[in-house]
């Protein structure tokens, strides 16, 4: 197993750990979940970087001792397709959002007449709570577009061994 592939298993079990009890919290608590979503989001993204800076870290002591089992441009390569691959999970998840929140708006939202003295204005209206729960839906697709990126990564490295 190459440094790379040791690397995208470590950041996938550091997503599973870091997101699902995030969303778990939020599902439960909605109404706090903005306050929840920047505090938690600075706590992630700190403990994220941290993470990737000893990943870092361990790459370059570890290709500075062992000669480089794969070269530079597999890796780019391996790289790219895997963000072809999660950029096209990133897309889809976005337009099953954006069409679900189409339908779902006017039959979970609620109809309000507003009248002023020249006009009568209708529109349809959100609980805040179902708009915190959609923002989350939309952020769980950029969570798992991040996750596909890693597994996909695995498995170019995977097919890689079993070529050889």
């Amino acid at each position: 197993m190459t440094i790379h592939e040791r690397s995208a298993w470590g950041s996938i079990g550091a997503i599973l750990v870091l997101y699902i009890p995030y969303f778990i919290e939020v599902n439960a608590h909605p109404m706090e979940s903005l306050y929840r979503f920047w505090m938690v989001g600075i706590v992630m993204a700190v403990i994220m970087g941290v993470f990737h800076l000893i990943d870092t870290i361990v790459h370059v002591v570890q290709t500075r001792r062992i000669p480089l089992q794969i070269l530079d441009e597999l890796d780019r390569t391996i790289q790219y397709k895997a963000m072809m691959v999660s950029g096209g999970v990133l897309a889809f998840a976005l337009v099953i959002w954006v069409i679900v929140m189409m339908y779902a708006l006017p039959i979970l939202g609620a109809t309000v007449i507003e009248t002023t003295s020249e006009r009568v204005n209708t529109y349809v209206a959100w609980p805040i709570d179902h708009v915190m729960r959609a923002i989350q839906w939309l952020f769980a697709g950029f969570v798992l577009a991040n996750l596909v990126f890693y597994l996909a990564v695995i498995v170019q490295y995977r097919g890689l061994y079993r070529a050889h």
